[in-house]
């Protein structure tokens, strides 16, 4: 009877330790830095919103210190639609540590699909890994540095590239597609 019993928790402490790095993975899927993937930002504390347009809107939460790979954030930025979280923005101040980042998502999530843009020699990484789109972007000369998360069951009803705009609060000749504007607006905060 006893080797039986030291036998379930043996098995018992191998499944835990086979199973420990996949729920670490599937963590991101459900939720980042505790906030779960389409949560009510109405129904949490702490979070002031930054800015928002139409169902848009973008919050953050002061007083929070956060560190990715001991990178400091400079700031976290929390995307919500129609007050659903479905994306976070991690604002970084250290541009030297793009490389050791993008190692890093590398190790966790794969190789990455990258794309270089001019002129603004902006260099896009991104991942995959469930429900969740991952990029990391970075501008050259330490200009600034960017890793976002996007939530895809809602974010797929939005453009990102519109959601990126809007994050940096301004936008520069804001018509949009297939719509005659009354006026020409240069400026859009």
């Amino acid at each position: 009877m006893r080797r039986y019993g030291l036998i379930r928790v043996g098995l018992l402490i191998a499944a835990l330790m086979a199973t420990g790095p996949a729920a670490a993975q599937a963590s991101i899927e459900k939720a980042f830095l505790g906030l779960a993937w389409g949560a009510d930002i109405r129904e949490q504390t702490g979070f002031t919103l930054r800015h928002g347009k139409d169902n848009l809107r973008f919050y953050t939460k002061p007083g929070t210190v956060r560190t990715v790979r001991d990178i400091k954030v400079r700031q976290v930025v929390y995307g919500t639609y129609k007050y659903r979280f479905f994306a976070a923005f991690l604002i970084l101040d250290e541009p030297q540590a793009f490389a050791e980042l993008s190692d890093y998502m590398q190790s966790r999530y794969g190789v990455p699909k990258t794309s270089y843009q001019m002129p603004g020699e902006l260099t896009t990484h991104r991942w995959r890994h469930g429900d969740i789109k991952m990029k990391l972007k970075s501008a050259p000369e330490g200009q600034y540095m960017k890793l976002a998360f996007y939530y895809e069951p809602l974010s797929r009803q939005l453009n990102e590239e519109r959601v990126e705009r809007q994050q940096d609060g301004v936008r520069f000749l804001p018509i949009e597609r297939d719509k005659k504007p009354e006026a020409l607006p240069l400026l859009e905060f």
